[in-house]
């Protein structure tokens, strides 16, 4: 009778530590939740105050989104070091993307540079992150074929012909 007594309030004591956890991952969720509304809706970008990583992650990745690139690296560059290894992994990966985004959309290449940087980063908080991998490679291969056809731009330069305007002899071509 008494081991009957012992084994209830042990299942009703894990049944009311169950209950609390619940509730507190229901809490959780909810904030979540929360965040995730207003992160959809921009009002995250305006607030201000004391937030958590992932709501401020989440106002650089809705500057990205809406073309607010400088402001975006910005705010992910205050997020740098941050955060454990995935969510720094997360971090310099949406920032190299936003660096090849304006790379491509300008052409310029040091915004390539810096997104190939990012995605370093990326790898060295965590190895594993196969879209760093990717991308990294992406640059890699985009670097290569640029420096193949400026090889080519110089080739053809050396090869055109460094003589006379207009060659003595040839009729019709002198002034």
């Amino acid at each position: 009778m008494a081991k009957q007594r012992r084994i209830a309030i042990l299942l009703a004591l894990a049944v009311v530590l169950l209950g609390v956890g619940m509730g507190m991952e229901g809490m959780r969720l909810w904030e979540a939740r929360t965040l995730n509304r207003a992160a959809q809706s921009g009002e995250i970008a305006a607030a201000e105050g004391d937030l958590p990583l992932e709501a401020l992650f989440s106002r650089a990745y809705w500057l990205k989104r809406y073309g607010r690139f400088d402001s975006a690296a910005q705010k992910y560059n205050e997020l740098r070091d941050r955060g454990d290894g995935g969510f720094r992994s997360g971090l310099h990966y949406n920032l190299g993307n936003v660096y090849l985004g304006q790379g491509v959309a300008t052409r310029k290449g040091s915004f390539i540079l810096l997104a190939e940087e990012s995605y370093r980063d990326a790898l060295a908080a965590d190895p594993g992150a196969k879209d760093a991998k990717y991308n990294l490679a992406r640059i890699i291969k985009i670097k290569r074929e640029a420096a193949k056809k400026e090889g080519k731009k110089k080739e053809k330069k050396e090869e055109s012909p460094q003589g006379w305007r207009f060659a003595p002899g040839r009729r019709g071509d002198n002034p």
